[in-house]
């Protein structure tokens, strides 16, 4: 795996945010569930790494309030939509940065 299964984790995360019609927070939750287990290798850089480790921490610092909500559920069921928003938002610029990566894999 790497910065190619990145992107491509990405892409379906980012692609439902934008074709579902779903709340803000359910959608944020899906892309989390969809991206969230990404490993170092799939980041171009530390510092979309550690951009990625800051929204990961934010849509899981909550327990789940009752059995079998999860904690991503949890923590984005109690966000404004503004919230929710601002980070579907980094999804979408931490995605640029892993496309750009892997164009330029593809390029050299």
């Amino acid at each position: 795996m790497g910065v190619n299964y990145g992107w491509e984790k990405f892409y379906v995360a980012v692609r439902y945010a934008v074709a579902s019609n779903e709340p803000l927070q359910q959608r944020l939750a899906m892309c989390v569930m969809q991206i969230g287990h990404l490993g170092r290798e799939s980041f171009p850089d530390d510092s979309t790494w550690e951009k990625f480790g800051g929204l990961r921490e934010a849509s899981t610092n909550r327990p789940a309030r009752y059995k079998g909500e999860g904690i991503i559920n949890a923590t984005t069921a109690q966000m404004t939509d503004e919230e929710a928003g601002r980070y579907l938002r980094e999804i979408c610029g931490l995605f640029s940065d892993v496309a750009m990566a892997y164009g330029k894999s593809i390029i050299d």
